[in-house]
């Protein structure tokens, strides 16, 4: 039986090393310490927050009644992200000069998201204090990962992104009043980032139908309508983000990037060389060939282990998570800072972690989440620091197949729940 003090004392660990880390980050703007090449501040802030300016700027532009396709202080092709948050800080005649302010504001909406999830943690542990207090310590190393620091830096909408998908994850399954809160939540994390509806994977298996859970029914209906709606603002993010353009894993996530970072040698670069670049179709194909035979492999090795029922939030944190992440991973190349994602997916993995009496089921948990924080903290490689250290090639690598591991287990999970395939689930102690 843990003691309370240790109990909720372990939430100090990523709590405090998160805020610690992005308050001295954000003062002394020292990001070159994490591997992170700046962007040049086009604002009174010393800080670039180069993609929130782009929303603040865009801003500017629908109150002065001007084109918003040319608002990018860095002048990068136009992203139809931008508009819908930039008609909503215009409405309340926000603009560029606030970017400074918003960008803080963003950065701490991860520390309190980090800060939820490790009270969360703390609460619901059932077994020793060894695996809670590592369990925080992968939380506390996701939080402050050169992913999330690259994404603090950009001020990326991300941010807000993740802490709404968290919410919806954590609501849409109650049988309360929150699960509205849920609804709104996610259909939020949908208008702010696109293929942030991968979280309705977590909702996609049979309980949601046989016990008529209506929430995330209907939030997947709502999302599913919005990019309807919005279907030529998403065909021209996809073509305007550069997911297909051929890189490694220097400072992007994707299948084919995976196979392509050992190809391209080292250094690394962020594009991989011409004779890489040259097959990139054809690898493409063969990692989509070969990420479908590890799920199919992984379903039936697992499909016997004992799941998190499936309106728990160890269940929807590391599904919904993760499928947020497998959208983009299968589909091309994604910037590192939505790797963001894995701190409530190794959320989800340590109360999977904490709650099972399996004890493979334990171990595939845990695996889950060692293998998301080696991803995360070998992200976004992208300089030497200033001592001159930097992720060793074969580290980055280690890093990719950390995360094709952990997407890959969290889909064949999914499918067995989808499918009822002699899976067995937690129940809670009496």
């Amino acid at each position: 039986m843990l003691s309370p003090g240790l109990r909720w004392g372990s939430v100090l660990v990523p709590g405090i090393t998160s805020a610690a880390v992005t308050t001295y980050l954000l003062t002394t703007r020292n990001w070159r310490q994490w591997g992170i090449e700046e962007m040049a501040p086009m604002t009174s802030s010393p800080t670039s927050f180069a993609d929130l300016a782009n929303i603040t700027l865009t801003a500017d532009c629908i109150a002065q009644g001007n084109p918003v396709e040319p608002c990018d202080p860095y002048g990068r092709p136009f992203q139809p992200y931008a508009v819908l948050p930039a008609r909503v800080l215009a409405f309340f005649d926000i603009g560029l000069d606030q970017t400074g302010i918003l960008g803080v504001l963003l950065a701490y909406t991860t520390v309190a998201m980090v800060i939820g999830l490790a009270l969360l943690i703390a609460r619901s542990w059932q077994h020793g204090a060894v695996g809670l207090l590592l369990t925080q310590v992968a939380i506390a190393l996701a939080a402050i990962s050169p992913a999330v620091v690259l994404g603090m830096e950009r001020g990326q909408v991300e941010q807000l992104t993740a802490a709404f998908v968290v919410v919806a994850l954590l609501t849409l399954s109650s049988r309360g009043h929150s699960r509205w809160l849920g609804v709104l939540a996610s259909l939020l994390a949908t208008m702010t980032k696109y293929l942030s509806v991968g979280m309705f994977l977590s909702f996609a298996n049979r309980t949601t139908f046989t016990q008529r859970r209506w929430a995330p029914l209907i939030a997947a209906a709502l999302s599913a309508a919005f990019l309807v709606i919005s279907l030529p603002s998403v065909l021209k993010a996809a073509e305007t983000s550069g997911s297909g353009n051929p890189q490694t894993s220097m400072s992007a996530f994707g299948l084919t990037a995976t196979i392509a970072t050992p190809l391209s040698g080292s250094p690394l670069y962020y594009g991989p060389p011409e004779y890489v670049a040259a097959i990139w179709p054809s690898l493409r194909i063969i990692g989509l060939v070969f990420f479908i035979a590890l799920v199919v492999a992984l379903f039936f090795a697992v499909r016997g282990l004992e799941l998190p029922r499936t309106n728990t939030p160890a269940w929807t944190l590391t599904i919904g998570s993760g499928g947020v992440l497998l959208l983009p991973y299968l589909i091309g190349s994604s910037h590192d800072y939505r790797l963001i994602f894995l701190i409530p997916l190794i959320a989800g993995a340590g109360l999977w972690v904490g709650s099972t009496q399996d004890g493979r089921a334990r171990i595939i948990a845990t695996f889950i989440v060692t293998a998301s924080t080696l991803s995360a903290v070998t992200s976004a490689s992208m300089l030497p620091t200033p001592q001159g250290w930097r992720w060793p090639t074969w580290m980055v690598v280690a890093g990719d197949l950390g995360l094709l591991l952990a997407l890959a287990l969290t889909l064949a999970a999914a499918l067995i729940a989808l499918v009822g395939s002699g899976a067995r689930t937690i129940h809670p102690r009496q």
